[in-house]
């Protein structure tokens, strides 16, 4: 575990010359490190050997999109993957759409943060087909994001049986309440504050 030490954009290529050796590493928390781009790129680019990671978080690091593009890459590598944190970064639509192609195969994921990112409804569609093959989600969080009208397709939420945390706070269109019936009956956590939902989607919900 290495976050929360605001180690700069070169911390990424110091460090991933000598994390690629250890062949055997599972989980990798490098988050509030600012790495940037560059910093993400350099960390990335060396960790395609490292097949038994399981866990990598990589959130508040000014991440763009430019940065997902390698990260993106490099989860291809990943078949073991089940924690992905990339939340608090700057990935906007463009990093949704790179990073969608590198989680095209990631099934066996059951963490994935992408919350406050700038998502909007471009990059969330992009971002649908892979959910939807993610039936071992345990914990989902897209808050603060601005999912708009494209929160009327979050009925992938039936093909996620495990789902026990959802955190969609600030993020969604009064549409998404008539949705309400299709959560798992495993869920434990669900945050929908500050959507301004009003009286009406409170009916929809109700009637639901």
């Amino acid at each position: 575990k290495l976050g929360d030490n605001e180690m700069g954009r070169y911390a990424g290529q110091a460090f991933g010359s000598h994390l690629c050796s250890l062949t055997k590493l599972e989980s990798l928390d490098f988050g509030w490190n600012k790495l940037g781009d560059t910093g993400a790129e350099a960390l990335v680019a060396t960790l395609w050997r490292l097949n038994n990671i399981q866990e990598l978080k990589l959130r508040y690091n000014g991440i763009t999109a430019k940065g997902a593009e390698a990260i993106s890459t490099t989860l291809k590598q990943f078949t073991r993957l089940k924690v992905l944190d990339l939340g608090n970064n700057t990935l906007g639509n463009n990093g949704a759409v790179v990073l969608a192609e590198g989680l095209s195969n990631a099934s066996s994921l059951e963490v994935l943060n992408i919350g406050r990112n700038g998502i909007g409804e471009i990059g969330f569609c992009q971002l649908l087909p892979v959910l939807k093959k993610m039936r071992n989600m345990r914990k989902l969080c897209l808050s603060y994001n601005e999912i708009g009208s494209a929160s009327l397709h979050l009925s992938m939420f039936e093909r996620m049986p495990e789902l026990l945390e959802l955190r969609l706070n600030k993020s969604l269109n009064i549409g998404w309440f008539a949705c309400a019936p299709l959560f798992g009956a495993k869920l434990q956590h669900l945050d929908l504050s500050w959507n301004h939902a009003g009286a009406l989607a409170c009916h929809m919900l109700a009637k639901s």
